[in-house]
């Protein structure tokens, strides 16, 4: 489960899959949880390891 973040001014103004032209059910039915997970991932782990404020990234996020 690859996800595409689109940041500016280190907060996220985006999230999309990585891979947008596929469709996947499982994806709609956690859609709230995914957000979460990577909100919180992104605030701990990401949001000042960048030089830019503004900046995209791409994250794996595996399945539970």
């Amino acid at each position: 489960m690859e996800f595409r973040i689109f940041v500016k001014n280190r907060k996220i103004i985006g999230i999309s899959q990585r891979h947008y032209t596929n469709h996947y059910p499982h994806i709609d039915k956690m859609k709230e949880e995914i957000q979460e997970e990577i909100v919180d991932f992104f605030e701990e782990h990401i949001k000042t390891q960048f030089p830019d404020d503004h900046f995209v990234v791409d994250i794996y996020r595996r399945r539970q």
